[in-house]
């Protein structure tokens, strides 16, 4: 039971003091929206692809293959069927498409059986029902085909050796990949009319897939194990309804969780926020502190009146934020509308609303408790001999300064392990983000205890200006380390965006292939070679590629369920690209064993990339068993290299020795350059007209569409970034309002010395001039180490040094910083002395 007391002060106290007291609401608020709202977002999409779950399946589980079933798989299936289920078959593979005047394109085909889909529906533009529109001769298209050839509902598109007529464009489909990972728009087909393109061929890329509902009798808990026990030798995979869009959620998931942190980091900067202002505010009323002390108050009553007023202040500030929030969310949900299979709706979720709030109130607790523990010590004889107290000592105020700091690391450790799926990786986080703040810190005290031991500038103005960033009561270090943080997490995006872009885009356009050509059957290289000529394009290279899984290593056959690490699980489930050659490429170094062959090893010899070596743990001397349309070859691995993955070359991930490969079932992958854009759409054209089943993937085209892509995402992250910007700004605003005081005197003795108001604003205007260069720089510095490390360890690219975009971070952080200061501060610049001097 709280006494009347401590209540009735807590009330009377922030009455009085709501405007200087507001600033800590609005940290409290900035923080708090960022939580509430990724949480809000994360939940809401979590609800609707579970809510629609069987519409983003178009069934109850489906068996899917990258090779034509065999007759194990085949007979799972149809013993399914026999038992009561119904079955529609499905394909899916790319393919070039051409309109009548000639214009081409690289498109998502999927065939669908007469029974799609069993779940969901298949929506037109016109809201006409689509199997009126489908037929084995027509064909359903993506509205941005439509545009990309050229052309009309009711035209005719050409893929492979078939024609069709659009009669329809599609609006949304079940089962429907997420957006950001479609290389070429979609078309839909009847599976005959995929079969007739005469592009399903053994070698080649299709994914087959046989859709599956389940019959009355049926249930999922006996049936999926059934199925699973008979196919658990087999290259076959079976989806469930639990396991629709796997690469939505995983994406997502990602997504969600570092937009989570760049959440709690402005809640963090909030948090020290409330501790400027709380301290501020308390140095204010030590006066009243101590006459309470006179009164009788113990040490007790007082830590509660001020605990429980800033615990009022965080929930006004949390209920703020929550709000905030659901905007915040919502702006999210548009941002992310396009990659997203599923519609997300609503407002926020109560677990966010509930998270919110929560955090809130322990921010707020936490980073008030240290200005308020030491206020409770203040002694009642202040009342008597307050002009001629000392300051603390300074042992007492750097115990002050390691009590803060270890409470904001321990809340900090807490929010990034509670909020991170992987320990691992929250670890991983914690000391970027932990490093990075102890940086920003440790460089503000340090630049200020600079300014304060070099000799005190000749110019007045300059003089006073760089003295106000030392004053009493200022906060320059937590305004520094605020705003420094949002330059770097900024920054850091745009930065690793454009360099990114950069290595996609190739060092030297004119020496790199920007046309490359895939599921060349054998016997067609020459008449690709004639094509080319035509351009002038001579020595083209062919490259073989086998499609094949691994069976198993060291003999021992591969049970996938049995790994417990996702990542591992996934690797060694990936339909690999083989290749087989007798040297090296430009780009590979050998790291262990040799490129050759051994004599004394029997069978054949292959050769892993770095990343595979180090991810799955299998190195030289190991025996990988691949399985190649059925066929089990096992291969002894002979060395690992290291693969320059940045250049537009052909890298595999395995190489085989000569001498294994050549009799196996293989298609020839080859790649070009063509300067002018005019030819390289002819090209296109003319391969297309002569060999239909020939695909062509325009670098330039996936460079616009990777640069889509990031430029989203980056908005995102950007657009989240940005709160831990506001919550800098709402600490330098807090800063100026609870020293108006201290600055309005000293205001008025300048004015009344002779000051003229120009000259005030000019010392202001240097002041926050100097804040932004200091919190600018160091967040630019930090941003430059942040992009390097990612870029470099991380994506494995080069870093270059964006020397423009550094200046530009500096440029508008002090802009940013000195224009908010200003504002702030217009009552000091425009009040009178007089008015100033009769309040005294």
């Amino acid at each position: 039971m709280i006494p009347r007391f401590v209540l009735n002060m807590a009330w009377r106290e922030t009455r009085a003091s709501w405007r200087r007291l507001s600033f800590l609401v609005f940290s409290i608020a900035v923080g708090v929206a960022g939580v509430t709202a990724v949480r809000s977002f994360g939940d809401q999409l979590q609800a609707a692809i579970n809510q629609e779950a069987r519409s983003l399946s178009a069934a109850d589980l489906s068996v899917e293959s990258n090779r034509p079933f065999d007759a194990a798989a085949r007979a799972a299936v149809d013993a399914l069927a026999a038992d009561g289920a119904l079955v529609t078959p499905s394909l899916s593979f790319r393919a070039m498409a051409s309109a009548a005047q000639g214009a081409v394109r690289l498109v998502d085909v999927r065939g669908v059986g007469p029974a799609y889909p069993f779940y969901g529906k298949v929506e037109t533009v016109s809201g006409a029902p689509f199997r009126a529109l489908l037929r084995d001769d027509t064909a359903l298209v993506h509205p941005s085909l439509l545009l990309y050839l050229n052309i009309e509902v009711g035209d005719t598109l050409r893929i492979g050796q078939a024609r069709f007529t659009i009669t329809g464009e599609i609006l949304r489909e079940p089962d429907a990949t997420v957006a950001l990972f479609q290389l070429g728009p979609r078309v839909l087909l009847t599976e005959a009319g995929a079969r007739a393109t005469g592009l399903v061929l053994p070698t080649s890329r299709v994914r087959y897939g046989e859709l599956i509902k389940l019959g009355p009798t049926q249930r999922m808990e006996t049936v999926l194990p059934a199925l699973e026990a008979r196919l658990a030798d087999n290259l076959a995979r079976v989806r469930t309804l639990d396991e629709a869009q796997p690469r939505v959620r995983r994406f997502m998931g990602q997504l969600e969780d570092y937009l989570s942190l760049l959440g709690l980091v402005a809640l963090l900067l909030g948090g020290i926020g409330v501790a400027g202002a709380i301290r501020v505010f308390i140095h204010q009323k030590l006066d009243t502190l101590a006459i309470l002390k006179c009164l009788g108050a113990t040490s007790q009553r007082v830590l509660a009146i001020y605990g429980l007023q800033a615990l009022l202040l965080g929930l006004v500030g949390s209920l703020l934020g929550l709000g905030l929030g659901a905007l915040v969310q919502q702006m999210l949900r548009r941002l992310l509308a396009d990659f997203l299979p599923v519609t997300v709706t609503g407002w926020a979720s109560p677990a966010g609303l509930a998270e919110g709030l929560a955090l809130g109130l322990l921010t707020t607790a936490w980073f008030a408790l240290p200005p308020l523990w030491r206020a409770r010590r203040t002694p009642p004889a202040r009342v008597f001999r307050r002009q001629v107290e000392q300051p603390p000592p300074w042992r007492e105020r750097w115990r002050g300064l390691a009590l803060t700091t270890g409470l904001s690391a321990a809340l900090l450790a807490a929010l990034v392990l509670g909020q991170s799926h992987s320990w691992q990786m929250g670890w991983i986080v914690l000391a970027v983000l932990g490093g990075t703040l102890t940086a920003l810190v440790l460089g503000a005290l340090g630049l200020v205890a600079l300014l304060q031991a070099l000799p005190r500038p000749a110019s007045f103005i300059l003089r006073q200006s760089l003295s106000g960033l030392y004053r009493p009561g200022n906060q320059t270090v937590a305004v520094v380390a605020a705003l420094g943080l949002g330059v770097l997490l900024v920054l850091t995006v745009f930065l690793i965006r454009t360099d990114l872009l950069r290595q996609v885009a190739g060092m030297n356009q004119a020496q790199q292939p920007n046309l490359y050509l895939i599921d060349i059957q054998p016997g067609q290289q020459d008449a690709v070679r004639e094509i080319a000529a035509e351009f002038d394009v001579t020595g083209l290279k062919f490259v073989p590629l086998v499609r094949a899984r691994i069976r198993a290593i060291n003999g021992e056959r591969l049970n996938l369920e049995s790994i417990e690490d996702d990542h591992e699980r996934r690797r060694l489930s990936y339909e690999y690209a083989l290749t087989y050659r007798g040297q090296l490429e430009p780009g590979e170094t050998v790291l262990a064993g040799t490129f050759e062959r051994d004599p004394a090893i029997a069978g054949a010899q292959v050769s892993v990339a770095e990343w595979w070596h180090d991810a799955v743990g299998y190195g030289v001397g190991d025996r990988v068993t691949f399985e190649v349309q059925g066929v089990a070859i096992p291969a002894t691995i002979t060395s690992v290299r290291k693969v320059d993955w940045s250049g537009r070359e052909a890298n595999f991930s395995f190489v085989f020795l000569p001498g294994t490969l050549e009799g196996a079932p293989q298609i020839f992958v080859t790649a070009l350059h063509i300067d002018d854009t005019a030819h390289r759409v002819r090209f296109q054209q003319l391969l297309v007209g002569r060999l239909p089943n020939v695909s062509v993937v325009d670098a330039d085209q996936i460079i616009v569409l990777v640069q889509a892509i990031m430029n989203r995402i980056a908005s995102v992250v950007q657009f989240m970034a940005l709160l831990s910007v506001a919550a800098g700004l709402v600490i330098l605003v807090s800063t100026i309002s609870t020293t108006k005081y201290q600055r309005l005197r000293e205001s008025v003795l300048l004015k009344t010395l002779g000051a003229t108001r120009s000259m005030v604003g000019r010392m202001l205007t240097t002041e926050y001039a100097v804040l932004g260069v200091l919190a600018g720089a160091i967040g630019a510095v930090a941003a430059g180490v942040l992009s390097w490390g990612l870029v470099t360890l991380v994506f494995n690219g080069s870093w270059d040094l964006n020397l423009p975009a550094y200046l530009a971070g500096i440029g508008i952080a002090v802009a940013l910083i000195a224009t908010t200061g200003l504002v702030s501060s217009l009552d000091v610049l425009l009040r009178k002395p007089l008015q100033v001097l009769r309040e005294e």
